[in-house]
């Protein structure tokens, strides 16, 4: 549906004489004004400006009115210019400056003529598309072979076409960072654990082994990492080791790439395979590949050649400031951006790493203007920005959508807040529609205030979305802002996150915000990837808020998250279908570089209605002493579980609190809430000892004539779909830190460090317990703040028996060391479990994150080497305690103590381990060395598989099949595999362990394998967890794109005494992709057919090679060749292969 630009009645004046200069003739003036036409068809810049003699450009209709106020002294009334409907392609960016000024007297205003719609394209069209083969189109771009002009993103009749990209869905995953590796450039050893990586699918790296180096940097890969992305070109490959090497990190910080970190791969050919992809050739040769139903003869394709479409700047120092000015009822569209030659990351929010992104439309010392009515959309960078200087700007009634990253940024982003005269305030953005954004940059958000003041944010209809709705606030710290005083309310915002980005929230608050409000909007249908997912959500340091009136429902993990902010007003709120929590307060003190140590959380909870079908209302973490104020609170629990929140939970949190008036209620009081009907069915009735008062948002959201409104819900949104996870596998550690260089990371493990002078890395000629390096973490007296910075962390994924971690420590008087061990995968969702703190020489154990409950275990000496080791029980089977013992130096028997409590109510998998440096303010130097994280199996044994989350028809794939043998050695093994003869075939089996023989592999049943193995001796049993088969399989041929499974249905293992235990089988599941077409695949390798074919030629037989090679007869023909048709055709390498033809993708195809 094409939307009727929404726009005020304008009179239409006629032309009437008075010359301008020498060249130009005034345009008509009546008591409306002055008035100017622009027409891109039938105007001429040599023209009146009248209607019968329209401009053809909106630059000189511009120059006109910036020529007249010069000669005539000034507008005597207001002026605008009608600018008729079609394309205005931009050389270069609208620029309107001081000198383009109205006054309140004469505004000017650049608008749509009435009924039209003009766009202003940055965009260039390309033609001339003829048959490629292979389903492919192509079209020759001089302008690129030339080096003129280079684009990375494309428009097919209004629609987002997708750079060539692996996976089709989902994503590829790291199985680990390169480490230590000698560079492939000058053979020196040297750290890549940032900046390389071993994919868990070796297919990945292969797929770029024929690439030139050209083509090579050609290809960029996008790294997401929780609430960022990272774009790097591909700077080296090593397929035979499978390692990726890029152009640069991927995080905000220097941090290794840990294990299962998501990426896709774009821009090479051998990714061009489904239909809406595309792929430019640097010798000039564009590729695309159509959807369905789209004729190339006919489309309109659509590059972009600018990154900006229109600035308007004025100058604050010099109090010139652009002003005066409204643009309504215009269109913009393309624009660009190309990755630079080392790549980037804009950190948060796409707007804090060096040059935030920059938006298509800039208001710089702007005031007094308006933009309404207009369309925003086919961009790669935000919507609008309004940036230093600029006040009084309104943003009304626009439409954006299809957006590269969000769709309005406020104020800079920039800290500490800039000096007066750059100040951004009493900025206005009201009833625009903004959706589908991040479409390039994943970590945009729809409307986001940054260093600006006293601004309203109403009634916006903000959705689909990967990361949040709208984002208030520039700084993670208690230091000055100029955040101050803004409202956000009656706004729309759902469908936000869509499975992809994670730590998002529908609104997201950060900093101070003193005299702030977020009230009466709507926020439903919040999700994340991996963690938190919240409808309101008070980040680090928010300060000074109210938050009241809120609709919150349909929120995957909670309706409110506190994450360490001050003096927040929680009030008469429903929060109702909450994954998780109701509310989660994620901790209750924190270190604050402004502010000092130990500030507390607080916030008060009054008058909400707290609905809950699963999860629980509030989180755990209340700890003494108890600063927040509870009251007036109704809670509803329709979980079916009186344990998730009974009358005794609601007693010990009225007690705590001194809370005399909130109340469990035993049936719902909403109308229907099941059909997301949220009014209260008997408001009279509701119990008045709350003080909850009924609020009404159903005029939440857009307002306007109907066919503005039926805009905003005229989308269709998809359920989103977590894309599938490879196997996590169990990670064993031990590290005695002399293999790596001095000064280095550990490898292996996430370090994190501040840009200060604290530090957490491999040391030598200090300290150690054995060798001569250890790791050491380091603070300083003037690095305040932070207090969890330096710290390293590392995700074992163990998910039964016992984990153990041990190490040998040195101290000092100052030291400050926090252990966590807990579980952050979706299972558990949170943040801490169990842990223990060394703080002024003491060792802490049980609830070390409440100070008046902590366990002190010992005193421990400073200056000497500890040994020390910590045993979890991890899964059903074991309860939720843990044990610690520490050896002194020069003793024996170790001090044990038993029992410690877990913090959570779970521990299903032991899947993080954090270390952080918790010392603040002091000069303190501590020392590990011999770590080591091992886990022992629970008595029963256990098989893991592993595949690829998704190949393509045609490939050739395998199975990784881990064996955790438990309590008992393997000298035997028998597993039984089923698979789906529709999807998959199964083509061999193969020993992964030395000295593992593969006894027999049984293929007689359908769609079955029965694998025996046995060792060579004891000396080769498996004694613990390690890859011991693989399974090879290729995916069938298909059309239609498919899911499949396989399974071991029965496995048993036994042991030298041929004592046998039933083994717990396992599953993976992998997606295939579809292909297109019959009987074709081409590729980079061999093509052996009953046909001749010479040179750049075809050979036509029974089966045919074509290509860059020889073929003759039943010869082979090398290079990059097709096999066609069912006859004699292999192809060795990289191959698009659909149908009855070849394999897709990487392998071989017959």
């Amino acid at each position: 549906m094409v939307r009727k630009i929404v726009m005020l009645a304008f009179a239409i004046l006629l032309a009437s004489g008075g010359e301008m200069g020498s060249t130009t003739a005034r345009a008509a003036e009546a008591e409306n004004g002055l008035v100017y036409y622009v027409d891109a068809a039938l105007g001429s810049d040599a023209n009146t400006g009248a209607l019968e003699q329209p401009f053809r450009t909106i630059e000189r209709a511009r120059d006109a009115l910036r020529e007249l106020k010069t000669q005539g002294g000034g507008l005597s009334g207001p002026a605008t210019v009608y600018i008729r409907g079609g394309t205005y392609t931009l050389a270069e960016p609208l620029l309107f400056t001081a000198d383009d000024s109205g006054t309140a007297s004469a505004p000017i205003t650049y608008a749509a003529y009435p009924g039209e719609k003009p766009v202003i394209s940055g965009g260039k069209k390309i033609s001339g598309f003829t048959e490629a083969g292979n389903g492919m189109w192509m079209a020759e771009v001089p302008e690129a072979a030339s080096g003129e002009l280079y684009f990375e993103q494309l428009w097919v009749n209004g629609k987002w076409a997708v750079r060539a990209k692996t996976p089709n869905a989902g994503y590829h995953y790291v199985d680990e960072n390169a480490g230590l590796r000698k560079d492939p450039a000058t053979g020196e050893t040297i750290d890549f654990s940032q900046t390389a990586f071993i994919p868990n699918d070796p297919q990945d790296a292969e797929s770029l082994s024929g690439l030139s180096q050209q083509e090579l940097n050609d290809v960029s890969v996008h790294v997401y990492s929780n609430w960022l992305t990272a774009t790097r070109r591909v700077d080296w490959v090593n397929p035979a080791d499978s390692i990726i090497g890029l152009s640069g990190d991927t995080y905000f910080m220097p941090a290794p790439i840990p294990p299962f970190t998501r990426y896709t791969m774009e821009n090479f050919m051998g990714a061009l395979d489904v239909g809406g992809e595309w792929f430019l050739k640097r010798t000039g040769q564009l590729y695309y590949m159509p959807r369905a139903g789209e004729t190339m003869v006919t489309a309109e394709v659509v590059a972009p050649i600018l990154d900006k479409l229109m600035i308007v700047q004025g100058d604050p120092a010099a109090g010139n400031y652009a002003e005066h000015l409204s643009f309504k009822g215009l269109a913009f569209a393309h624009t660009k951006h190309v990755t630079p030659e080392d790549g980037y990351k804009y950190g948060q929010a796409a707007s804090s790493i060096g040059t935030p992104l920059p938006a298509v439309i800039q208001f710089k010392g702007a005031r007094s203007v308006t933009f309404e009515g207009n369309e925003v959309f086919n961009i790669a960078n935000y919507g609008l920005s309004v940036e230093k200087g600029s006040s009084d700007v309104d943003i009304v009634g626009n439409y954006m959508h299809d957006l590269g990253a969000g769709g309005v940024r406020v104020g800079e982003t920039v800290n500490p807040a800039p000096p007066e005269p750059n100040k951004v305030h009493h900025i206005t953005v009201d009833n625009n529609i903004i959706r589908a954004g991040g479409r390039l940059h994943p970590e945009g958000v729809g409307i986001l205030i940054g260093q600006a003041s006293d601004s309203t944010v109403s009634h916006n209809d903000i959705s689909d979305l990967y990361y949040s709705g709208i984002s208030a606030g520039w700084s993670w710290v208690s230091n000055e802002t100029d955040t101050l005083r803004n409202v956000i309310e009656w706004n729309h915002i759902h469908h936000i996150g869509q499975m992809v980005m994670d730590d998002l929230g529908g609104i997201y608050a950060v900093g101070d915000g003193t005299g702030s409000i977020i009230r009466n909007n709507v926020i439903h249908d919040i999700t994340r990837y991996d963690h938190t997912a919240a409808g309101l959500y008070n980040d680090n340091a928010t300060t000074g808020y109210t938050l009241e009136n809120n609709l919150v429902y349909d929120v995957q993990d909670y309706g409110y998250l506190n994450g360490y902010a001050r003096n927040i007003m929680l009030r008469n709120n429903i929060f109702a279908y909450t994954g998780t929590y109701g509310i989660n307060n994620l901790a209750d003190s924190f270190n604050d570089p402004i502010l000092g140590a130990n500030i507390r959380s607080s916030f008060t909870i009054e008058r909400n209605l707290i609905h809950f079908a699963e999860g629980k209302p509030f989180s755990a973490i209340l700890t003494e002493p108890y600063t927040h104020t509870l009251s007036g609170n109704a809670y509803i629990n329709e979980t079916g579980n009186p344990n998730a929140f009974d009358q005794s939970s609601l007693n010990q949190l009225k007690q705590r609190y001194g809370d005399t008036t909130s109340v469990l209620l035993e049936e719902s009081p909403f109308t229907d809430a099941a059909g997301r009907n949220f009014t209260l069915k008997n408001g009279e009735t509701f119990p008045a000892v709350t003080g909850f008062v009924p609020f009404d948002v159903s005029t939440a959201g857009v307002y306007g004539d109907s066919e503005w409104i039926d805009l905003a819900s005229d989308y269709s949104y998809q359920v989103p779909v977590r894309a599938p996870l490879p196997q996590k596998r169990p990670q064993l550690f031990t590290d005695d830190f002399e293999s790596t260089p001095a000064d280095g990371p550990m490898q292996r493990m996430t370090s994190y460090w501040t840009n200060g002078a604290s530090f957490i890395k491999v040391i030598s000629g200090e300290q150690a317990k054995s060798g001569s390096q250890s790791l050491k973490i380091q603070e300083f007296s003037d690095a305040v703040g932070y207090n969890f910075w330096p710290m390293i962390t590392l995700a074992p994924y163990h998910y039964d028996g016992i984990s153990t971690m041990e190490m040998d420590l040195m101290i000092d008087a100052g030291t400050g060391l926090e252990l966590e061990f807990g579980d952050r995968s979706e299972t558990g969702n949170q943040h801490h479990t169990m842990g223990l703190q060394i703080v002024g020489g003491e060792l802490f154990g049980g609830d070390i994150y409440t100070p008046s409950k902590r366990t002190k275990l010992m005193d421990l000496p400073v200056g000497q080497w500890i040994h020390l080791k910590v045993s979890i029980g991890v899964g059903a089977d074991y309860t939720q305690q843990y044990e610690v013992a520490v050896t002194l130096d020069g003793e024996q028997t170790p001090h044990v103590f038993t029992g410690l409590p877990s913090y959570a109510d779970v521990f299903p998998i032991f899947s993080y381990f954090g270390m952080y440096s918790i010392a603040d303010g002091v000069d303190t130097s501590t020392y590990i060395d011999n770590f080591s994280m091992s886990n022992e199996s629970s008595e029963a044994p256990k098989l893991m598989l592993a595949a690829p989350a998704s190949v393509k028809s045609g490939q050739s794939f395998a199975v990784t099949t881990q064996l955790q043998p438990g309590s008992q050695q393997a000298t035997a093994l028998d597993i039984t595999f089923e698979y789906d003869l529709d999807t998959v075939a199964f083509v061999s089996a193969e020993s992964l362990i030395p000295g593992v023989a593969l006894v027999e592999t049984k293929t007689g049943e359908a769609g079955k394998v029965r694998v025996i193995m046995a060792s060579e001796g004891l000396t080769h049993a498996i004694t613990e967890a390690a890859d011991v088969l693989k399974l090879n399989f290729k995916a069938k041929k298909r059309t239609d794109g498919a899911g499949t499974t396989v399974q071991s249905t029965k496995a048993v293992v036994s042991n030298e005494r041929g004592t046998e235990k039933n083994v717990q089988t396992a599953s993976v599941a992998i997606q295939i992709q579809q292909g297109n077409g019959n009987g074709s695949g081409n590729g980079h390798g061999n093509g052996n057919g009953n046909g001749n074919g010479n040179g750049h030629g075809n050979g036509n037989g029974n089966g045919s090679g074509n290509g860059h090679g020889n073929g003759n007869g039943n010869g082979n023909g090398n290079g990059h060749g097709n096999g066609n048709g069912n006859g004699n055709s292999n192809g060795n390498g990289y191959g698009n292969g659909n149908g009855n033809g070849n394999g897709n993708g990487h392998g071989n195809g017959k």
